[in-house]
């Protein structure tokens, strides 16, 4: 399954799309419905730093899901829940456009 996320606006594919493809679905929804990629750098004054993904709940708070997390040289895709934010993660969250007015009210940015 490519997207599997009805939650949040995301209806289930199964076969994998082309972002080509997604962009094109995106654009075709209405805007409030629409998801977007956002990502946050955790540095070493973040409130992330040292919490476990699951531990932030981005499904509940935010509406969003966190689609993967830049360590280093490496990318995490479909993180654990219990995966612990170091300094220099770049996590990524696919979310509709409120999503950002979360992250700025729950100070995660």
């Amino acid at each position: 399954v490519a997207i599997k996320n009805p939650e949040i606006g995301m209806d289930t594919e199964t076969e994998p799309i082309t972002l080509a493809e997604f962009n094109q679905k995106m654009n075709e929804m209405p805007e409030k419905e629409r998801m977007y990629p956002y990502s946050i750098l955790v540095d070493k004054s973040s409130n992330l730093l040292g919490k476990t993904l699951r531990s932030q709940n981005f499904r509940t708070t935010l509406n969003a899901v966190a689609i993967g997390i830049v360590r280093g040289d490496y990318t995490i895709t479909d993180p654990s829940p219990d995966l612990t934010f170091q300094t220099g993660d770049l996590i990524w969250l696919m979310g509709q456009k409120n999503m950002i007015k979360a992250l700025v009210k729950e100070e995660v940015i």
